[in-house]
């Protein structure tokens, strides 16, 4: 299944995303994630960083090493939170 951009952002823009459903997204949501935390808005990106965590797919790991080394605290954060 090709996931979009869109269903992403869809995912993760409420407040308090359902991360479980927004895993079911699968490997296809990975690039993209991946490029939210390249984007660097904070709270975007932890929530990338958290939901790629969730996918069992080993591109997870480099984007929450991404995330790990990223400029924003927050983000390093949620790294940690999902190592």
């Amino acid at each position: 299944m090709a996931v979009t951009m869109q269903q992403v952002r869809k995912a993760l823009d409420p407040e308090e995303p359902d991360y479980a459903e927004a895993a079911e997204l699968g490997p296809d949501a990975l690039p993209h994630l991946e490029k939210l935390v390249r984007q660097g808005d904070p709270m975007l990106s932890s929530k990338a960083t958290y939901l790629a965590a969730l996918i069992p797919h080993g591109r997870s790991a480099n984007v929450v090493k991404l995330a790990a080394e990223s400029g924003e605290a927050a983000v390093r954060v949620a790294a940690a939170a999902a190592a």
